[in-house]
């Protein structure tokens, strides 16, 4: 996809430092409280299954169209295993969640 020179160098910067101070926070959290930290876990493994959806995603739009004969049969592949994580991904947040509700239905 055309853009400007610089975009994906920033897309690609930013992204990185805010899941890093994401997953700093979590990963503080998780060794802060003990009854909760199955949960933390998968909430850290849905951070990092985003980043991983996110590399392959951009490297799909960041793939130069013109010079590489078959682009299209490997953005597909890029963005299916895009598909794949971002679900996994998802699954592990549902977890996550689950997780803490039964943490917390414990305590009451």
């Amino acid at each position: 996809m055309p853009l400007e020179e610089g975009i994906f160098g920033l897309l690609e910067t930013g992204y990185v430092v805010s899941l890093a101070a994401i997953f700093s926070v979590i990963l503080f959290m998780m060794l802060k409280d003990n009854q909760q930290r199955s949960a933390f876990v998968w909430i850290l493994i849905h951070i990092c299954l985003n980043f991983t959806t996110i590399f392959f995603l951009s490297k799909s739009l960041a793939t130069d169209y013109l010079q590489v004969t078959a682009s299209s049969e490997e953005n597909s592949l890029l963005i299916g295993i895009s598909g794949l994580l971002w679900f996994l991904g998802l699954i592990s947040l549902v977890i996550s969640v689950y997780k803490f509700s039964v943490v917390r239905n414990q305590a009451v």
